[in-house]
């Protein structure tokens, strides 16, 4: 493939991991559907400290009565390795 920053929705299916490699890497990677560009950026959110921190804050957060869902789902939310956004 071409070294190319411009994916239409086609291409970035077929592609894949080189769209999410490129994006992962840093570089700007755009998707171009029906004549719209849409800037694609990846954050990593799977800072162990950053989940200890937020599961600690819902664990205080329902010692004093407000309702969260459950730990063991929160965490699993937390870990997910990347956050997409389209920007």
């Amino acid at each position: 493939m071409q070294d190319k920053t411009v994916f239409t929705a086609t291409e970035a299916r077929q592609n894949f991991f080189d769209f999410i490699k490129r994006a992962e890497q840093g570089k700007d990677v755009f998707l171009k559907r029906s004549g719209v560009l849409m800037k694609v950026k990846l954050e990593k959110v799977n800072d162990k400290k950053e989940i200890k921190r937020k599961l600690k804050a819902l664990k205080e957060l329902r010692k004093i009565g407000l309702p969260s869902m459950p730990i063991k789902k929160m965490k699993k939310i937390f870990e997910s390795r990347y956050d997409s956004h389209l920007l």
